[in-house]
């Protein structure tokens, strides 16, 4: 596959609906056609979104959105589908990472200086993975 356009923050703003003067992307993941971009909607970290992206049709388009809840709210996680795309994302202590597994595929996602992890992947429904949906696990990275 060639190499596909980047999503910037402009795009991730402007395609998922997001004023721009008031939202900023914190965090993104993208695995080939997949991408999930973490936004916090109004600038004050109050309300986190989880918006997924596929690359189809020749341009990325915008999917699913789901909330994460606040920049304060440590430990939780949202898990997804929207599509192709298969995603999860949450908030961790700085420096603590998860284990996201799918399929038989299992890696370790590092929470960044906000605490936020993001991991995604590309399904075009080849896989045998149960239910669909990814696992996560913690404390044992």
């Amino acid at each position: 596959m060639d190499a596909l356009p980047v999503l910037t923050d402009g795009n991730l703003l402007d395609g998922g609906g997001w004023d721009a003067r008031f939202a900023r992307v914190l965090r993104r993941a993208v695995a080939g056609r997949a991408a999930l971009a973490v936004v916090d909607s109004n600038g004050d970290g109050a309300e986190l979104e989880a918006d997924v992206w596929e690359y189809e049709g020749g341009r990325w388009q915008p999917g699913g959105s789901s909330s994460l809840g606040s920049l304060d709210a440590r430990g939780g996680e949202s898990t997804g589908r929207s599509g192709h795309v298969v995603w999860a994302a949450g908030l961790l202590e700085v420096g603590s990472s998860v284990r996201v597994r799918y399929g038989d595929d299992e890696q370790p996602v590092a929470a960044d200086s906000d605490g936020l992890w993001a991991w995604v992947r590309y399904d075009d429904g080849t896989a045998a993975v149960g239910n669909g949906w990814p696992s996560v696990s913690y404390g044992l990275v």
